[in-house]
Order: C-alpha cells, then sequence, then structure tokens
C-alpha cells in the first residue's frame, strides 16, 4: 500500500519534572542515553532517507509554556523538516497518550497516512524509514508496526508459546507478535477504527485486546528501534554504537 505521509507524533515532557511520577521511575538506562541523543537520532535518520518529503513531525509535549520554552526540544527543531509542536499539560503519560489518540482520530488525515506514536526513550537505525515503508509496499499482512524488537519476546513464557509468524521484505525480516509498549505505526483509517480501544487501555493490555479482536501486530527483526531500557533493548544490534555515533556527528 502506498503511503500518503509519514505523521509522526514524538510523545515528550520535560524529564527533570515529571520523570519522579512516570509508572516506572527507577528504570536503568543504558551508556550514552539522553533524551537529546534520542531526538538528535530521530532527526538524522529522516534526513538519511530517501523518504524524508513524506514526513510531517508533530512534537506532542506535555507541559506548560514554561516547560517547553525551557526545554532543549524548543531550540532545536529542524528547519528542513516539516515540524510543529503541540502542547498541553495532561500531568501524566497516560493521560497524554489517550488525549493524542483523540487527536489523531479526529484529525481528517487521509485514510493511508501512516502515523507514528513514539515515545521520547527510543533510538532509531538510520535506515528506519526505508524500511517501513518498504513493508507498507509489500504483500506482508499487517495492522501495527513495532520497530522494538522487545528483549522480553525471547525469554518469558507468554511469548515464547506463541505460534510466531515469519516474513521478509526486500531488504527486513518481520515476524509476528503479541504486545509491544506505546511505540508503534498504523494506518490513519486503523487509528480511527480502534480509536476507543486505543483511549482505554494502556500497551500490553491494549495489543492483547487488539489481537483478541484480529488485529495483526508486526515486529522487525532485528529491530530497527529499541525501547532505551537496560536490559531491554533490542537484541543483535550494537546500541551503544547508534548513540555514539549520533554524539560524533554533532560534535
Amino acid at each position: 500500500m502506498q503511503i500518503t505521509k509519514l505523521r509522526i507524533f514524538y510523545i515528550h515532557y520535560n524529564a527533570k519534572k515529571y520523570e519522579a511520577k512516570s509508572r516506572d521511575p527507577n528504570k536503568l538506562r543504558p551508556e550514552l542515553f539522553s533524551y537529546e541523543n534520542c531526538f538528535d537520532n530521530l532527526i538524522q535518520s529522516i534526513r538519511n532517507s530517501k523518504y524524508k518529503a513524506k514526513v510531517e513531525l508533530s512534537i506532542w509535549f506535555d507541559g506548560n509554556f514554561d516547560d517547553l520554552q525551557n526545554d532543549f526540544i524548543y531550540k532545536n527543531l529542524p528547519s528542513d523538516i516539516k515540524t510543529q509542536i503541540l502542547h498541553a499539560e495532561f500531568r501524566g503519560g497516560t493521560k497524554s497518550c489517550m488525549a493524542l489518540v483523540e487527536y489523531i482520530a479526529a484529525a481528517e488525515y487521509a485514510p493511508n497516512d501512516l502515523i507514528y506514536l513514539l515515545e521520547n526513550d527510543y533510538n532509531h537505525q538510520m535506515d528506519w524509514l526505508d524500511k517501513t515503508v518498504e513493508l507498507t509496499q509489500s504483500n506482508i499482512p499487517f495492522d501495527y508496526i513495532s520497530l522494538y524488537d522487545h528483549a522480553d519476546n525471547y525469554r518469558l513464557p507468554l511469548h515464547q508459546r506463541m505460534n510466531i509468524q515469519l516474513y521478509f521484505s526486500e531488504s527486513q525480516i518481520w515476524k509476528t507478535g503479541l504486545s509491544t509498549c506505546w511505540s508503534f505505526l498504523a494506518f490513519h483509517k486503523t487509528l480511527f477504527q480502534d480509536q476507543v480501544l486505543l483511549k482505554t487501555n494502556e500497551d500490553f493490555m491494549l495489543f492483547v485486546k487488539l489481537n483478541l479482536i484480529g488485529r495483526r501486530l508486526i515486529t522487525a527483526v532485528p529491530g530497527l528501534s529499541t525501547h532505551c531500557m537496560k536490559g531491554y533493548e533490542s537484541p543483535a544490534v550494537d546500541w551503544k554504537n547508534v548513540r555514539a555515533s549520533v554524539m560524533q556527528t554533532e560534535s
């Protein structure tokens, strides 16, 4: 299926103010992690893609205007990528994500606009965008895409008992999965149809329920992105080197 646009919604907040209130305030971060590095990595990967012109980036910012003005992201918006800031003080990740679903569902986007809901603590391989478009142009069946190959997929019995189906596009292997975090892609028409579930469930239970109604989640193998939590990064990728390469480009 040909995508009309790739609309990335970058879910961000003032980390110093809200990190202690998160669902997992004691999460351990991997070496070289920073929110600035994650954002810079995303921008560089978009610039690296032949599909850059299809991208529209929205910063979904949870916080007041003072938080926004003092945040690094406000001062480092890319001039060569179509970008907007949408901000309100939701005071929590779950409320922010549910409000984002409402915003997207109500928007007059094309049915084939690919929507990427992306949390602010992810790193990406440089070719994630090209490989995602490659997937949409293949015959591989999917409703939702996760670029994050969660390490739990290989060690928790719940995932190990799943009947996994494997596919390949021109340059990437994909597999079916049970669940992912709140960073995923889907066409606008799919998000519109599933908005009730999306607005009332957090990540794991959301995808379990989507699976029960017949929705298919497909995951990149190896991962094209990773959640930056120590011990949970997508396996078989040197993510420290990915973070370091961004730092080298900046220097």
